[in-house]
């Protein structure tokens, strides 16, 4: 259940955005890092029980409600 597939990651993106047959450029990482963190948030929000502290509970609650 935590294991994502990111298959389709650049699918909708028309530009180029590996630099070689394995490294993607910015814009690639950029895509890459909103999408991963799209899934934590999405996990984390669904499950506040699980999380370690009031602290990090807290700010996990705010920004789920954005």
């Amino acid at each position: 259940e935590w294991v994502v597939n990111l298959n389709d990651l650049f699918s909708e993106t028309e530009d180029p955005v590996y630099i070689d047959y394995v490294h993607v450029s910015e814009k690639g990482n950029r895509i890459a890092a909103r999408r991963i963190a799209e899934e934590v948030m999405a996990r984390l929000c669904a499950r506040p029980q699980e999380l370690p502290s009031s602290g990090v509970l807290t700010r996990i609650r705010a920004a789920c409600i954005r």
